[in-house]
């Protein structure tokens, strides 16, 4: 009697743990820490003390600010500038081309 393979092609290791990973939800976290990451590198210094990003999942990054005027110059007038910026950094910096932030939610604290 001859065995059958389940799969025909090779599949390569980084599928394979890919796969595992996300099935364990860990590639959220990764995802995560690299919008995190560049928000951090591309926020200016006269923001980082009024801004914390603490979520990103399906594209959506929402930021908790703590001055209403920051929030307010954020979200209205900027917001559209941060998510191009971002993606842009998002797409040079890291080997997921599918990690976008489509929308920024500011929250005010």
């Amino acid at each position: 009697m001859i065995k059958k393979r389940f799969c025909e092609s090779p599949i390569g290791v980084q599928d394979i743990l890919g796969d595992v990973l996300s099935t364990l939800g860990v590639s959220r976290k990764i995802e995560h820490h690299f919008v995190f990451q560049v928000w951090e590198e591309l926020l200016p210094q006269k923001y980082k003390k009024y801004c914390d990003p603490i979520f990103f999942r399906y594209g959506k990054l929402i930021i908790k600010v703590k001055s209403a005027s920051v929030f307010d110059e954020l979200n209205n007038f900027y917001k559209h500038k941060i998510i191009e910026v971002l993606n842009n950094e998002l797409k040079n910096s890291t080997s997921n081309q599918t990690l976008i932030v489509k929308k920024i939610e500011f929250k005010l604290n």
